[in-house]
């Protein structure tokens, strides 16, 4: 029996743990379309966080940090460290942010992880 089916191909199986050792994402999944970039990609730039924290601007920076369609795979341990890092209050709201914070927050998780 297929442990993940993708598009009707199994990427495991049950009893067979060589199979299970390297888990494959499935392109076709449509969770995985609506992740953002993860934080240490180049995809994420400083441009693009500004534009969701800008789409974003009435909510709190931490809670967008925390949005999985923003950045993917931030927690909130590592949210809080990487506002730490930024110098950013994890209650300011994210469309008050300037562009060199912005930038700042974009650097943070290289100091973070």
């Amino acid at each position: 029996m297929p442990a993940v089916s993708c598009g009707g191909a199994a990427a495991g199986a049950a009893g067979q743990p060589r199979l299970h050792s390297r888990p494959r994402p499935c392109a076709t999944d449509p969770f995985l379309g609506r992740l953002g970039p993860e934080p240490l990609a180049e995809e994420f730039t400083a441009a693009a966080l500004r534009a969701s924290l800008t789409r974003h601007a009435r909510a709190p920076v931490k809670a967008v940090l925390l949005d999985q369609s923003v950045v993917a795979g931030i927690g909130n341990v590592y949210a809080d460290e990487i506002l730490h890092h930024a110098r950013i209050h994890p209650a300011r709201l994210a469309g008050s942010l300037s562009a060199a914070e912005a930038h700042r927050l974009r650097a943070a998780p290289h100091h973070a992880a």
